[in-house]
C-alpha cells in the first residue's frame, strides 16, 4: 500500500514496526482495563473489534506517509487490543481446565479465513481488473 502510494520502500518497512510498537501499547492498556472488575471483557473485546474494523476500513484514505503511519498506530493499538482479550474470554468460558483444548479448537477454526481470505480478495480483485 505504501508502495502504491508513493512512499519510499524503507519507509513503508518502518510502518510495520511502528505498528508492532503500538500493539505494545494496546496490549498493555487492554490487558490492565481486562484486569479491572469495572469493565466488561466482552464490551472490550466488541470495542477494540469496532475499532480495528473501522481503522481498516479507513486506511483507503491515507494518501500519504502520515496517514500510513497514522494507520499503523490505530491499527496496531487495537490489533494489540484483541490479542490480548481473547484469551481472557476464552478462560471465562471455558474455565481453567479446558484452556488448552478451546484455544487450540479457536484457533485452528480461525485459521481458515486468515489463510484463505487474502487469496480469496486477491482473486476477486482480478477479475474485477480483468473485467474492465
Amino acid at each position: 500500500m505504501a508502495e502504491t502510494r508513493g512512499v519510499p520502500t524503507h519507509q513503508g518497512s518502518l510502518l510495520v514496526g511502528y505498528l508492532s510498537v503500538s500493539q505494545i501499547f494496546g496490549k498493555l492498556l487492554f490487558g490492565r482495563l481486562a484486569d479491572h472488575r469495572l469493565f466488561n471483557k466482552v464490551f472490550l473485546l466488541s470495542f477494540a473489534g469496532l475499532m480495528l474494523s473501522l481503522s481498516t476500513a479507513c486506511a483507503t484514505l491515507a494518501q500519504d506517509y502520515g496517514g500510513l503511519i497514522a494507520f499503523a498506530l490505530i491499527f496496531g493499538f487495537f490489533d494489540g487490543g484483541v490479542v490480548v482479550v481473547i484469551p481472557v474470554i476464552t478462560l471465562l468460558i471455558v474455565g481453567r481446565e479446558q484452556m488448552a483444548h478451546a484455544f487450540g479448537g479457536m484457533y485452528a477454526i480461525l485459521a481458515i479465513p486468515l489463510a484463505l481470505g487474502p487469496s480469496l480478495s486477491g482473486m476477486s480483485i482480478s477479475r474485477a481488473l480483468n473485467s474492465l
